[in-house]
């Protein structure tokens, strides 16, 4: 290329049309999409949701009021028994908190924290009894499991049930907490 005077202005007049072309045609664009919107948009998008705060501690969506843990019907006792996590309406590896399945033996327990005690003694140097605030002086760390209960059924008359009826024992969450090796080689 050459840098003499009848190159330079054309190509500055050729760019400078360019960009005035591209300006346009976004320019134009945009007027067009805003006057296009999209047909039978809801009122509740378009006003301002719930205050923050309205709600201290998440709750799921009221349209997700239906996404509950299944608890098998028919069971005689229930101090001794399961709830099963609706796998067929998750999205994802994680299950949320309120929807892990639960097995018990004897019951919910109500576990009040201040008062809960971990007692290390045996075949230990030091033996310890840690308060909930001993132990979270610990340091923590957090890892993804699956659990899967060993009464999880089998796949026996399968027509007609959903996943949770068939295997709503195992859920996966993001667990967080002490290891057990920390604890004990600080009791020896």
């Amino acid at each position: 290329m050459t840098d003499d005077n009848t190159t330079i202005p054309a190509r500055r007049r050729f760019l400078r049309r360019g960009v005035a072309a591209a300006v346009g045609m976004v320019a134009g664009h945009g007027a067009r999409a805003e006057e296009a919107s999209p047909p039978g948009i809801p009122e509740s998008m378009k006003a301002p949701g719930a205050d923050v705060g309205s709600q201290t501690y998440g709750q799921p969506s009221r349209f997700e009021e239906g996404v509950i843990r299944n608890v098998p019907k028919g069971l005689k006792q229930y101090i001794s028994a399961s709830s099963r996590t609706p796998l067929q309406d998750l999205d994802g590896i994680l299950t949320p908190n309120g929807l892990f399945y639960e097995r018990h033996h004897g019951g919910i327990p109500n576990i009040d924290p201040a008062q809960h005690r971990l007692m290390i003694h045996g075949l230990v140097e030091t033996p310890l009894i840690l308060t909930m605030d001993d132990i979270r002086r610990f340091p923590s760390e957090s890892h993804i499991y699956f659990l899967e209960c060993s009464g999880n059924p089998g796949f026996e008359a399968i027509k007609g049930k959903t996943a949770s009826d068939l295997v709503g024992l195992v859920s996966c969450a993001e667990w967080t907490g002490v290891r057990l090796a920390t604890v004990l080689a600080e009791a020896g």
